[in-house]
């Protein structure tokens, strides 16, 4: 049986549309859900695996972010916020010689669909 992993998924530009550069109408209107992004967590839960958020967005604004996942009905369980908009780099240490982390990179607004058929 394979073991839960974490998942590590930024907001805008997987999850809702980004509109470009800097905080501009994503971060003050309501979000636009991407194709595939609420079934992907979900599969995600229903395997139990652990679902970090992560986002650029500052700490300031956790309250309107948390109620723009909610309106979504997106399943995560930790939200961190104000993270750089550079790249993301994960270090991890290996397990008997097996691969301890990966990563996927996906076009941004592409939506998680492509994603959700490697959970399958």
């Amino acid at each position: 049986m394979e073991k839960p992993k974490t998942y590590f998924i930024d907001i805008d530009g997987c999850l809702f549309q980004h509109y470009g550069e800097g905080p501009s109408n994503q971060w003050f209107s309501e979000p636009s859900l991407l194709g595939g992004a609420k079934n992907f967590l979900d599969t995600l839960e229903s395997k139990g695996h652990y679902i970090v958020l992560v986002t650029a967005r500052k700490e300031k604004y956790r309250q309107e972010l948390e109620r723009m996942l909610r309106s979504k009905e997106l399943i995560y369980d930790q939200l961190i916020m104000g993270i750089t908009s550079g790249e993301r780099v994960i270090i991890n240490d290996s397990k008997s010689g097996n691969t301890s982390c990966s990563a996927i990179t996906v076009t941004r607004n592409e939506g998680l669909k492509k994603c959700l058929a490697e959970l399958s």
